[in-house]
C-alpha cells in the first residue's frame, strides 16, 4: 500500500515489512513468469527492488497495490513496462532447442526413427510458436490505465 510518499510492503510469509521511497523510483517493470508475478522497480543509485506472488489468493492484492503504484508515480512521468527480455530470451532459447532437437531426430542424426514424425511436428511447432512468445514476452511501455489492466493478473 502507498503510506504518504512510501510504498509499504508486507510479506505475507514473514509477515516483516519493507519501505521504499516512492521518491527514488526511476522505473516499474510488470512480468509474469508461469504462476509467478512479478513489479520490479529500478530504484536511484542502481539498486532494484521487486514485489512478486506465486499465490492465486495474492493476486488480486497485487493487482491493487501495483494499480496504486501505477497512480502514485504517474504525475512524475516514471516509466512503467511488461514484459521482460529475460522471459523472451528464455522463450526463445526453449524453442531454438526444441527446434535442433526435433530436427536432429526427424534427419537422422539422433537415431530415434519411431519418433521422427513427433519430432518434426515438435519442430514445426517451436519454429512458430517460438516468436510468437517472444512478440508478446518483449518489453513494452505502458502508457495507460487500460493497458496496465491488460498486464496484471485477473
Amino acid at each position: 500500500m502507498i503510506d504518504g510518499s512510501d510504498l509499504v510492503v508486507t510479506d505475507a510469509t514473514t509477515g516483516t515489512e519493507r519501505r521504499v521511497s516512492l521518491a527514488t523510483v526511476r522505473s516499474a517493470r510488470i512480468a509474469r513468469l508461469g504462476n509467478v508475478e512479478i513489479c520490479a522497480l529500478a530504484l536511484e543509485g542502481g539498486r532494484e527492488d521487486a514485489i512478486a506472488t506465486d499465490e492465486r489468493g495474492c493476486r488480486a492484492d497485487f493487482a491493487a497495490l501495483v494499480r496504486e503504484l501505477y497512480a502514485a508515480l504517474s504525475p512524475r512521468s516514471v516509466p512503467f513496462a511488461r514484459g521482460s527480455w529475460l522471459i523472451a530470451g528464455v522463450v526463445a532459447t526453449s524453442c531454438a532447442a526444441g527446434l535442433a532437437l526435433g530436427l536432429a531426430v526427424y534427419l537422422g542424426v539422433i537415431d530415434a526413427p519411431q519418433y521422427a514424425v513427433r519430432a518434426l511436428v515438435g519442430a514445426i511447432v517451436s519454429a512458430v510458436f517460438g516468436p510468437v512468445g517472444v512478440w508478446t514476452a518483449r518489453p513494452r511501455a505502458i502508457r495507460t490505465d487500460a493497458e496496465l489492466d491488460a498486464a496484471l493478473p485477473r
